[in-house]
């Protein structure tokens, strides 16, 4: 359901025509998309409760994604990837 979250979210991103999910191991997943990637400090405010990026509707998927990995002893972590695009790093702890 993690995953499912973070790409649904990051599918809604304007310009994303590939979503990429790596299996580094079993309690880490890293989800590349390769669109505009986030405002400047949006990274930080996707997680808020209610907060909608661009095209977003009601702001809630990546704060329950967080909440459910947090519940989980894990955690998201996102950035703008070196090239274009958004990272999502959802680490778990199994």
């Amino acid at each position: 359901m993690v995953i499912e979250k973070s790409i649904n979210s990051i599918s809604r991103l304007p310009s994303t025509r590939d979503i990429k999910i790596v299996l580094l191991n079993l309690d880490k997943q890293t989800i590349n998309g390769d669109g505009m990637g986030f405002k400047d400090g949006e990274e930080q405010r996707i997680f808020r409760r209610f907060y909608k990026g661009t095209g977003g509707n009601t702001g809630l998927g990546l704060s329950i994604a967080m909440a459910i990995a947090q519940n989980h002893g894990g955690a998201i972590t996102a950035w703008n990837a070196s090239t274009n695009g958004a990272v999502i790093e959802v680490t778990l702890s199994i």
